[in-house]
């Protein structure tokens, strides 16, 4: 998505949320400009713009019945989150399923709920 704050400027963010799983978006954004630094201090009711969303997305039935991995470090698991939400909520429409992610340290990982409920389940493979 494009996301604009009104006098200050514009950022694209990805969807991190999975597709029919909320009736909200979900965005991970990490404070690193103009933009994202005032979207750390928003507060609920300030307004913002949104285009899109953008990108080419996720051809689900493209790789169905074929083994996915994901491989994603850091910041780079937002957007494969909504795919791995997806593809581990119709987990028979897929072949194996395996997640590698990692960070620098431990305090760049993202997620970490999602990351201990990945890690438990037998039905994927996550390192």
């Amino acid at each position: 998505m494009e996301v604009s704050v009104f006098g200050v400027g514009e950022a694209p963010i990805s969807i991190c949320s999975g597709p029919g799983q909320r009736d909200d978006l979900e965005m991970c954004i990490r404070a690193a400009g103009d933009v994202t630094n005032w979207l750390h201090k928003a507060e609920v009711g300030d307004a913002i713009g949104l285009r899109g969303p953008y990108g080419n997305g996720f051809d689900m039935d493209r790789v169905a019945g074929m083994d996915v991995l994901f491989v994603a470090g850091g910041l780079g698991l937002a957007p494969c989150r909504s795919f791995i939400q997806a593809a581990l909520a119709d987990r028979k429409k897929f072949g194996r399923v395996t997640i590698l992610y990692g960070g620098r340290t431990p305090k760049e990982l993202l997620f970490a709920d999602d990351l201990k409920v990945w890690a438990k389940r037998e039905d994927a493979s996550f390192n």
